[in-house]
């Protein structure tokens, strides 16, 4: 009610943070000093709230924060800065913070075009998988950027401008193997790139640009750093090579805490030689962990105390300074000579039986390869005739996506890649899923019989997946009671040589049946993720206390 605010209009900072509120109060217009808006953790009625006025003549608002609602949509946010009549915002934010509220797309971001005076965009926790290069161009007073926990596995690039200089970014908790590609253009004080997956990178100008500006001669090349303090810590690093430690020899600071770093073997030498440099040296990087000064320390192991890398060996104790290489190679060539002779004369004996051996390991390693395929994107892609679109969309989908497990499925007319080939759409969602769904009608029965019929190519492909991979990935779904006299044979011998799960009626209920189709489908990507999420908190806790 309007009333809750006259009594107090001088309102600078007001938060209504987890109050259950599903609509922004109107009260709020009448609190023209209002600076600080906090409506994080509820959720509202987004649907009504973009045809309201209720934020447009907040002119001294410089704080928003819808972090943890129901936002989905940058359109709504859009709509309700500029009021319902859609005409110029005249809010200038500073901050903004649209963290997990689940956007999945950016559309036109017309929300950032407007909002130039920004200075904190927080936009982690959201289901973006890729972030548009220039989406932050053209903003002077742009500081902080938060892009954590995007599931990002590429970096994306980001214009700034050849001149522009930002406090922090910070893209840690993704999945980025590779320490470059952050930005195209200007340049970042901190970095976060804590708690990705970067093992290694072979570039020795990775954290350096090309300075196009620059008044020497076209025959020389400078380069300029484009970060300054970096973090690398919780990363995949089992060793700092040469040219990894040289890239980083410019930069500020840079934190290698938590990096599995190996040193039972003689490879850790270049990482021992770089950091005793280092320290002899003025001028270089700083090597931090989690933040402080201190010596690498080598991945704690039964057989090893943990050590840092200074003292994990002595000159004496690498093979390759006992023995001498010119030995070695010699042994290694003559062993690797007896061998092939060895084997060539096992082989021409046994030639047959090696032959078939070979070819039943070849199998096996096929199957091996498509059961532990970690890069699954889809629990199941569902085939379907184009009669039966109602039940899949409006039943099945429901069913299995919305479920305790969250199943993804994966829909030609959904899912599928724009502009692309049908026939390349089908084969990599079939490729992409740890499952294939058939759902069986007389109408999908019937298309089999037609030429150039996407559910005959789709059925025909199943058929040939089976042969190629000889994984059980099938699960037929008889939706109704076939006809067998038009039944063809590939799909009676499918039918005839698995158990199939025959639906009820569309009157009865199917409680049981949902519940026999999610047990066929198994632990969904979903829920494996959330355990490798748990596994990884667990063992940096355990890391932590040790």
């Amino acid at each position: 009610m309007p009333g809750n605010f006259q009594e107090a209009p001088n309102i600078e900072d007001l938060s209504l943070s987890s109050t259950k509120i599903q609509m922004i109060p109107e009260g709020i217009s009448l609190l023209p000093n209002l600076k600080r808006l906090d409506l994080s953790g509820n959720i509202l009625n987004y649907s009504q709230l973009q045809f309201s006025n209720i934020l447009h003549n907040l002119t001294n608002l410089t704080w928003l924060s819808f972090s943890h609602t129901n936002l989905k949509s940058l359109e709504y946010l859009h709509h309700l800065l500029l009021g319902g009549n859609n005409s110029v915002s005249h809010i200038r934010l500073q901050h903004l913070d649209i963290s997990n509220c689940g956007i999945s797309d950016l559309g036109e971001e017309k929300i950032f075009r407007e909002q130039l005076s920004l200075r904190n965009i927080n936009l982690s926790g959201n289901n973006m998988k890729l972030i548009p290069p220039k989406l932050f161009v053209g903003f002077p007073e742009l500081r902080y950027i938060n892009l954590s926990h995007l599931n990002l596995r590429e970096g994306p690039n980001l214009e700034l401008g050849l001149k522009k200089v930002l406090q922090y970014i910070d893209l840690s908790y993704n999945k980025l193997r590779y320490p470059g590609d952050i930005l195209s253009s200007g340049t970042v004080s901190e970095l976060d790139l804590s708690h990705n997956s970067i093992k290694s990178w072979s570039d020795p100008f990775v954290f350096a640009k090309h300075d196009i500006s620059s008044k020497y001669n076209e025959s020389t090349t400078v380069y300029h750093t484009w970060v300054d303090n970096l973090n690398l810590s919780y990363n995949l690093m089992p060793t700092i090579t040469k040219t990894m430690g040289a890239s980083m020899k410019p930069l500020a600071s840079v934190d290698l805490g938590k990096n599995p770093f190996q040193c039972m073997d003689c490879h850790v030498e270049e990482f021992k030689i770089w950091f005793q440099n280092l320290q002899k040296e003025s001028g270089v990087v700083e090597i931090l962990l989690l933040r402080e000064k201190g010596i690498p320390m080598c991945m704690r192991s039964d057989s090893l105390s943990l050590n840092t890398i200074l003292d994990a060996y002595l000159p004496d104790t690498c093979f390759n300074r006992v023995i001498n290489y010119w030995v070695v190679a010699g042994i290694i060539a003559v062993s690797f000579l007896v061998l092939g002779v060895v084997f060539y004369l096992v082989y021409r004996r046994f030639k047959f039986e090696i032959s078939y051996i070979m070819f039943l390991l070849k199998q096996k390693k096929k199957r091996d390869s498509v059961e532990n395929n970690e890069d699954f994107e889809y629990d199941a892609f569902v085939s379907y005739s184009r009669f039966d679109r109602q039940w899949v969309l409006e039943e099945m989908t429901p069913a299995l996506e919305n479920c305790e497990e969250e199943f993804r499925l994966c829909l030609h007319e959904r899912d599928f890649i724009l502009g692309s080939f049908i026939s390349l759409n089908i084969v990599r969602s079939m490729q992409r899923s740890r499952f294939t769904i058939l759902v069986l009608s007389n109408n999908f029965v019937k298309s089999q019989l037609i030429s150039f019929q996407w559910c005959r190519w789709e059925m025909e492909m199943a058929n040939h997946k089976v042969f190629e991979t000889g994984r059980e990935f099938l699960i037929l779904v008889e939706l109704e009671r076939l006809d067998q006299k038009i039944v063809p044979a590939h799909l009676r011998l499918l039918m005839d040589t698995r158990t199939y799960l025959e639906w009820p009626e569309r009157d009865a209920d199917a409680t049981e049946a949902w519940k026999r189709l999610r047990a066929c489908l198994g632990k969904s990507l979903h829920l494996q993720e959330d355990e490798d999420s748990t596994l990884q908190e667990d063992q940096g806790f355990e890391e932590l206390s040790l």
